[in-house]
């Protein structure tokens, strides 16, 4: 039995052998004139020029298969453009057609290495529709192709008027096609990558992975898709519809009856997303359609609704959120760009430490801007921990009430909230009220903790805040305001602007504060309280101390500028005090010795109005060219007992010269070059009057003149050795002139002889011993 089964089947073999050797031998024995028909099916369906390296027919073991292989395929059109490109090309022809009917059927076609294109110039002429003859009736054509498989190719589609421009890349694609009467379907599947996809000169694609499955329908000039899914890096789109062919430009209407994307897809497609959205369980759905005409500088219009929301919490660089959620709508117009925009009227965060923030944006793509509303609650640590902003730690709470947002190439703010625990260097602010607008910060009731003391600001108006993050912004910085302040520390302020690790420019901020300051350390003295206007930008300011108690006992006002050139800083100073008492100056400011030796034996108060200009290089006062003036009122002004006084008294013996109670005099005193001037300057004790003036520099150099007026009775009995040089005048009065040289520590006294009105009689002649003591002046050292 088995072995008749086995003849049977060999039988059969053979027959089936011989009857393709049979039909190999016809079609070979005619193929020249099948390559003939070839040729001019080819030559009939495209008014373009045709080449080809090589056409033959293909090997005869492809049979039961017949084909007709051609290599390095061109269709070049009219103007010389290559419209389409194959390595290989496969044409099957359907065998019984061949044998029995002798006639030419395609039924299938097999590509390698393909390149299409289709491309509309600037006037939106294409070069297939030039090549392609006209005709509605496919009832007789040969073309009747079932299966299409193409490999290793690629699609490129260029609409110079509308400047959108497409590159498939495809590496299998596999198509059935069921012809009917008057219709044909199309089964097809792809995959491939996306080369690129641009518009209007921009990339919105580039080298993404797409598939492609479709089942599309040919009935009466419609191209219709019952069925298109979609896929390009994890974004999946389902739609139906369909392309009407028969109308200039062709027309597309399409629906979106899903849109799904993963948020590996989403940083793929968005470059510059942070690789943290690799990980994060969101999903996005939707739906929309596309409908408009296509081709000849003309591009569908595209209208989603979509919406994201998070599958659960997840983590964003440490950060735990617990909720997020979006949907809104995308309409995108090519034709009425003004109309196109993008809108997710509802946004909604909630994270940790009670973030929640609830809002909209609208963005228009035509001018590239948009604007988005917020309110809710936003913990300051989030900005830092997710990179939004440099600071190493933010803390604080950022409750918005109403904040709108205006964004494009610059960032815009206006809206009202409220700040609490704010923590800044130094300090914390408890709590303030802000309203903010696109260049003004407007703080009101600003509670802050600072170096251990409370501060109050009723107001504080930032403009130009965008400086802060934009250092691209021309105009300054500016801060101005009413501040009340416990104690300020002008040196640890001093210090501060001086660490070079700051990361704060103060270079482009302009400041105007009115503070009132209950204490003020400066130079680690203590005064207070005090009035001040301070005003700033770059290393010029401005300081106004309307009041300010404590300066020596008493109270002064005085106006500050400083300013900088080449490598030395300028502080000019002028300004007025009251009733500050000499005794307690000296004790809080030694450093005036140098300017007034003097001023350790002095009494009284003092008031008057000053002006100076002092220069600093590297941190130090350069005395020579310190230039200043004092105008000075003395109230009960006493010189006291000193060394000065002791070697006045041995060269004017008077009897009340001990301690010199002056009263109120009137003093001017000036310096320049490091030389200090007193002018001339009266004072009046008791019975006697001196006049005083002269210099005396930095160094300690002195060079003053005094004329000494006192009652001749003042004088004991030892006056008269000094006969010779005193100057009667108003009767008893007695005039001495004294010349005050060397220096402070070591100071000189001379005579300096007196002008006579009249000729006095000839002294008696004197030994000569006598006359070599009378020559030389009298000196104390």
């Amino acid at each position: 039995m088995l072995r008749k089964i086995l003849r049977f089947l060999a039988g059969i073999s053979l027959g089936v052998l011989l009857t393709i050797g049979l039909l190999g031998v016809g079609i070979y024995a005619s193929k020249d004139a099948i390559l003939e028909w070839f040729k001019g099916l080819l030559s009939h369906t495209f008014s373009a020029n045709l080449s080809w390296r090589k056409i033959g027919i293909g090997s005869i073991w492809e049979l039961p298969q017949f084909s007709i292989q051609v290599e390095e395929f061109l269709i070049r059109g009219r103007r010389g453009d290559t419209l389409f490109r194959a390595h290989k090309a496969w044409v099957y022809l359907n065998l019984w057609a061949v044998v029995f009917r002798k006639s030419y059927v395609v039924n299938k076609v097999r590509l390698e290495e393909p390149t299409l294109l289709i491309k509309y110039d600037k006037r939106g002429r294409s070069s297939w529709v030039e090549i392609l003859p006209g005709g509605d009736s496919t009832k007789s054509s040969p073309w009747a192709v079932e299966k299409l498989i193409v490999k290793g190719g690629q699609f490129l589609y260029e609409d110079h008027v509308a400047r959108f421009s497409l590159c498939l890349g495809i590496e299998q694609l596999r198509a059935s096609i069921y012809h009917g009467v008057q219709a044909w379907e199309i089964e097809s599947s792809t995959i491939g990558e996306v080369k690129y996809l641009s518009s209007q000169d921009k990339f919105w694609l580039k080298d993404h992975k797409y598939s492609l499955k479709s089942l599309i329908i040919y009935d009466q000039n419609w191209l219709i898709a019952k069925s298109l899914h979609l896929g390009i890096n994890g974004l999946m789109l389902k739609l139906e519809g369909g392309v009407r062919l028969k109308q200039n430009p062709p027309a597309v209407s399409l629906r979106l009856k899903q849109i799904a994307l993963d948020m590996e897809t989403m940083r793929r497609l968005w470059t510059g997303a942070p690789k943290e959205l690799e990980h994060i369980p969101v999903s996005l759905t939707g739906k929309g359609e596309i409908i408009g005409d296509i081709g000849k500088g003309h591009l569908p219009r595209v209208h989603l609704w979509v919406s994201l929301k998070t599958k659960e919490p997840f983590q964003i660089r440490g950060y735990k959120l617990q909720k997020a959620f979006a949907k809104g709508e995308l309409y995108w117009d090519p034709t009425k760009g003004r109309q196109s925009f993008l809108h997710l009227d509802t946004l909604l965060w909630r994270g940790a430490e009670n973030d929640s923030l609830l809002g909209s944006v609208m963005y228009r793509w035509h001018t590239g801007k948009g604007k988005g509303h917020l309110r809710g609650t936003l913990s300051l640590r989030t900005l830092s921990d997710l990179g939004w902003v440099s600071a190493d730690s933010l803390e604080g709470m950022l409750i918005v009430d109403h904040l709108a947002i205006d964004f494009s190439n610059k960032w815009e703010f206006s809206g009202e909230g409220e700040l609490r625990d704010l923590h800044i260097e130094d300090g914390k602010i408890e709590k303030a009220y802000f309203r903010i607008s696109p260049s003004t910060l407007f703080l009101k009731g600003v509670s802050l903790w600072y170096q251990q003391h409370w501060v109050y600001a009723s107001d504080l108006i930032i403009e130009n805040y965008a400086r802060l993050w934009d250092t691209t912004t021309i105009s300054p910085l500016r801060v101005r305001g009413r501040v009340n302040l416990p104690v300020l520390r002008l040196e640890r302020i001093k210090a501060k602007q001086a660490d070079k690790g700051s990361k704060i420019d103060l270079t482009h901020v302009e400041l105007q504060v009115y503070a009132k300051i209950d204490t003020l350390y400066w130079l680690y003295r203590c005064y207070g309280p005090a009035l001040i206007d301070f005003s700033g930008y770059g290393d010029s300011s401005y300081i106004k101390i309307h009041k300010i108690q404590g300066v020596g006992g008493g109270w002064g006002s005085m106006e500050i500028c400083h300013g900088r050139s080449d490598s030395r800083v300028f502080w000019g100073v002028k300004g007025h005090f009251q009733n500050i008492l000499l005794p307690k100056l000296y004790q809080e400011w030694p450093e005036l010795d140098t300017l007034f030796p003097l001023m350790r034996h002095l009494e009284g108060s003092v008031s008057g109005e000053f002006q100076a200009m002092l220069p600093f290089k590297q941190g130090r006062i350069v005395w020579p060219e310190l230039q200043g003036s004092l105008s000075l009122m003395l109230q009960d002004f006493v010189v006291v007992e000193s060394p000065y006084t002791y070697k006045l008294l041995e060269l004017v013996p008077l009897t009340d010269f001990r301690r010199i109670e002056v009263g109120r005099i009137k003093a001017n005193i000036s310096i320049s070059e490091g030389v200090v001037r007193l002018d001339t300057t009266w004072l009046r004790a008791n019975r006697w009057r001196m006049r005083v003036g002269g210099i005396h520099t930095l160094r300690g150099e002195i060079g003053y003149d005094l004329l000494i007026e006192v009652p001749r009775l003042l004088l004991d009995k030892s006056a008269e050795r000094i006969q010779e040089w005193v100057e009667e005048s108003e009767g008893e009065r007695v005039r001495l002139s004294i010349r005050v040289e060397g220096t402070t520590q070591s100071p000189t006294f001379r005579w300096k002889v007196a002008k006579r009105e009249k000729a006095q009689p000839a002294p008696p002649p004197k030994s000569k011993r006598e006359r070599r003591k009378a020559s030389l002046p009298v000196e104390e050292h």
